[in-house]
């Protein structure tokens, strides 16, 4: 703990606080003075030591609290989420201190809008989203994920082993989530079991809007396409879907597949946008719109976008869209 700074008792009690941010620092072991944070509505904590039991306290004192940011904080392994103020929250458990969140649990947040997660966090993590009527925003949802429960909806690992047979299990999808407006998820196309995945995953958004689409995995180990031409299509697609980014697009058929299924069937798509580390060439945009066979697109508004980015896609930079 030398290497922390105590926060100071009366930053704690101060009732005209209302915005806070902490970087290497620690709280004092509970039981904290009261009131603690009584007029907070933004904490946000960079590399500090936290325990499951302050953020339970914190959200229980902080009654005005609206975001909550932790990034690389160690000492946190089980969050349970009970705010009834809470609008955005923020949770990247990637830490220089080797400590990963294993369970999230977002148990009663009806004023959640917005679950911004990094993808280390949606892959290593037990992610439980309850009572969220409000949520609109969510993402990065890493397809290889370990375990994801909305509602009555579950994607949890299988016992299965066969080769090109999913090791995903899909629970109750009849539970639709209905608020949910902005996804991102992060896929890789080349893994048969994360494929699968994504259409029952669109399938719990039926009125979502803006889909951003992280592409991993640069080896390509099949080039089996025919997935996503035996897709039919989802309620997002007939209806909502309005935008699309497709970040690290690497070419393979696996990836450009799902790009000309997304041209096919959304219905209400306006752009769609390809980041790529390609230098995209009058000749390579031909070809591209060639292999997306435009001519036979849902939208005949919807617009393609080709761009060069040389920058890290990992970010989730949605909502302002």
């Amino acid at each position: 703990m030398d290497r922390f700074y105590p926060v100071p008792l009366p930053i704690l009690t101060c009732r005209s606080l209302q915005q806070l941010k902490l970087s290497h620092c620690h709280l004092p072991d509970p039981p904290l003075p009261l009131p603690t944070f009584a007029n907070l509505r933004d904490l946000t904590s960079y590399f500090c030591v936290l325990t499951d039991d302050i953020i339970s306290i914190l959200l229980s004192c902080c009654l005005f609290l609206r975001s909550l940011v932790i990034t690389g904080c160690m000492g946190l392994l089980a969050i349970h989420i009970r705010s009834p103020s809470l609008q955005s929250f923020t949770l990247n458990s990637s830490s220089v201190y080797g400590n990963e969140v294993d369970d999230l649990i977002i148990e009663d947040a009806p004023n959640l809008q917005r679950l911004m997660l990094h993808r280390s966090v949606a892959h290593d993590s037990q992610i439980t989203i309850l009572n969220t009527p409000k949520l609109e925003l969510l993402g990065i949802v890493n397809t290889a994920i370990k375990t994801l429960k909305m509602c009555g909806t579950y994607f949890e690992p299988n016992n299965v082993t066969t080769p090109y047979e999913s090791t995903r299990m899909v629970g109750n999808l009849r539970t639709a989530m209905n608020s949910l407006r902005n996804l991102a998820l992060s896929v890789d196309f080349n893994d048969y079991d994360q494929v699968k995945i994504v259409p029952d995953l669109l399938r719990c958004f039926p009125c979502l809007e803006i889909l951003d689409v992280q592409v991993v995995g640069t080896c390509c180990h099949r080039e089996d396409s025919a997935f996503w031409e035996q897709q039919g299509s989802l309620d997002c697609l007939d209806h909502h879907l309005k935008r699309i980014t497709i970040k690290g697009f690497e070419g393979h058929r696996t990836d450009l597949a799902f790009a000309k299924f997304i041209i096919a069937k959304a219905r209400t798509l306006k752009v769609m946008t390809v980041l790529s580390k390609f230098n995209w060439t009058r000749k390579l945009r031909q070809t591209m719109q060639c292999h997306l066979d435009l001519k036979n697109r849902a939208s005949l508004g919807v617009r393609v976008f080709l761009k060069t980015t040389k920058s890290s896609t990992d970010e989730f930079q949605l909502g302002s869209q």
